[in-house]
């Protein structure tokens, strides 16, 4: 086999690896600042606390590693829960510092991307100003704050870092080679968005002739194959289901809107559009801008199909797609900007590094009409990155809650976002049922999140 995706690429300027540090821990920096009171106060967020921590709390290990919940493995969340819940037992961490733990664990998985930007080679990764742009953009994308600093959805965070695996050359120095595999690894036993990628890893696999790349898709095959074998199943709150003229109206809104307007304009032209499809209504303009724009990029990318740009742009509108036909509680109200934001953040951040790449790819006036795009869409992401959602913004004080447990260990403890997920620590002997449907068990079983 020979290499073609790790030819060397000409005139690169780069970071000495002591900026690079810096700017990894600047990039920590400001993952942190965009909810500092997250950071400085601790929570756990929705089900992340309710069902796998207390599970963790009151079930056997094995159980609470690998339990599917919600219908897939998320071995991040289950197993930084795990741990958690056996460093407070055993007198490591207090509860009331409990929620540090795994925030930390999210952090740290959500620098992953910017470290696989820092650290790869690529054409379009070739100048400082790049990465730097490129650090921006995957930081910054407007009304993502849903997957910020919590373990649930860092298997976001691990499918940015597949796309960018899949974006950039291989080679390398062996510890970054070896965290290549570890991520891809990750990537599709936390969930589903990474699985999506797996055929574009086998088709860029083919075109390069590449052994590594080869190595790569065989490490995120494996693992989906066992994600979807031994712990996938369907999950009766998901839509499975999204009308065209839907999926486009989103994608106009979330896709292009969004990144270009910034949250308020975009949701003067969501709501509107909404109560049209509602009543029955076409979405024309919708419809014809989500098919000129994103069908203009999709032939640019397909004409320079062995560049980076096809495998940022198509494989990030391909996830959007399937995750918004398998959004929980979708359909049109996905149009609601504030509405199950997860889904949105990967093909925000591909589509903001595909301009990018095209700015690399072209020359002239072209190259300067990408990169003006992706400034401004970084510059509209930094403009709204202090102003995060306000569900998401403050939550019940965590220390708080525990001191009201220790008095009254049938208190249930209270966590993010607001008073709606509740954490049930009480003593008790009962366990889930091997029937997770079954009614009547705790409320940290599965039956009783099918039930909100």
């Amino acid at each position: 086999m020979t290499d073609t995706s790790a030819v060397p690429v000409a005139r690169q300027t780069d970071f000495s690896v002591a900026a690079k540090i810096g700017l990894g821990i600047l990039f920590a920096a400001l993952i942190c600042l965009r909810l500092p009171n997250v950071v400085w106060n601790g929570r756990f967020y929705a089900e992340e606390g309710e069902f796998f921590f207390a599970y963790a709390w009151h079930m056997p290990w094995d159980r609470a590693l690998f339990h599917p919940f919600g219908g897939y493995l998320n071995i991040v969340a289950s197993g930084s829960t795990l741990l958690l819940e056996r460093m407070v037992k055993g007198g490591w961490i207090s509860l009331e510092n409990a929620p540090y733990f795994t925030e930390g664990v999210a952090l740290l998985f959500q620098v992953c991307p910017g470290v696989l930007i820092l650290a790869s080679r690529a054409a379009w990764l070739g100048s400082r100003w790049a990465r730097l742009l490129a650090l921006v953009l995957i930081a910054t994308p407007p009304l993502t704050e849903q997957i910020w600093l919590h373990t649930l959805h860092s298997q976001f965070h691990l499918a940015l870092c597949a796309a960018l695996i899949l974006a950039t050359d291989t080679g390398g120095a062996l510890g970054l080679r070896a965290f290549r595999i570890v991520l891809l690894i990750l990537g599709p036993l936390c969930g589903p968005p990474a699985i999506v990628l797996t055929p574009f890893f086998v088709l860029r696999t083919l075109l390069d002739r590449s052994r590594e790349r080869a190595v790569q898709t065989a490490a995120l095959g494996l693992a989906s194959l066992a994600q979807l074998a031994f712990f996938f199943t369907p999950n009766g709150e998901r839509g499975y289901h999204i009308d065209p003229t839907v999926l486009a109206s989103v994608v106009s809104v979330r896709h292009i809107a969004l990144p270009l307007l910034g949250p308020v304009l975009s949701a003067s032209l969501a709501h509107p559009l909404q109560s049209l499809l509602e009543a029955g209504g076409f979405p024309w303009a919708a419809v014809l801008t989500t098919v000129l724009v994103f069908g203009g990029l999709s032939l640019a990318a397909l004409a320079r199909w062995r560049e980076a740009p096809a495998w940022l742009l198509i494989p990030g509108m391909t996830l959007a797609v399937v995750s918004y036909y398998g959004a929980i509680h979708g359909g049109v109200r996905l149009l609601a900007l504030d509405w199950a934001t997860r889904y949105s953040y990967v093909p925000q951040a591909l589509v903001g590094l595909a301009l990018l790449a095209f700015a690399a790819s072209y020359k002239g006036a072209p190259s300067k009409v990408f990169l003006a795009l992706a400034v401004w869409i970084a510059f509209i992401g930094a403009s709204s990155y202090f102003r995060p959602l306000g569900s998401l913004r403050e939550g019940p004080d965590w220390r708080a809650e525990v001191a009201a447990w220790r008095a009254d260990p049938q208190h249930r403890l209270a966590s993010w976002p607001k008073a709606y997920w509740l954490i049930d620590l009480a003593p008790t002997d009962e366990q889930c049922a091997v029937d997770l449907q079954a009614p009547g068990q705790p409320d940290f079983c599965d039956w009783y999140w099918d039930k909100l």
